[in-house]
């Protein structure tokens, strides 16, 4: 192997390797802190008898709202590291 098919080589691992930790980043780390916030906000609206109609409403808009945010990051997780590389 020549040495910049080498060279080219040692940058395609190097940046599918960066695509990995992107990805694993994101799904493990901004994921989960997501689905905590969603969590909670359950937490919020299940053990708080005084909120109002319009409170809990936007409360579970919100988890809408992450919960698209999730699917998302998922897509570009996906999308860095499609499965057939």
């Amino acid at each position: 192997m020549s040495t910049a098919q080498s060279y080219i080589t040692e940058i395609t691992r190097a940046q599918e390797a960066e695509r990995k930790r992107i990805a694993c980043e994101l799904h493990d780390e901004t994921i989960q802190d997501l689905f905590t916030v969603i969590t909670d906000i359950e937490e919020i609206i299940a053990g708080n008898g005084r909120l109002s109609v319009e409170d809990t409403r936007r409360l579970r808009c919100l988890q809408c709202a992450i919960n698209q945010v999730m699917g998302g990051i998922r897509r570009f997780c996906s999308e860095l590291r499609p499965g057939l590389l």
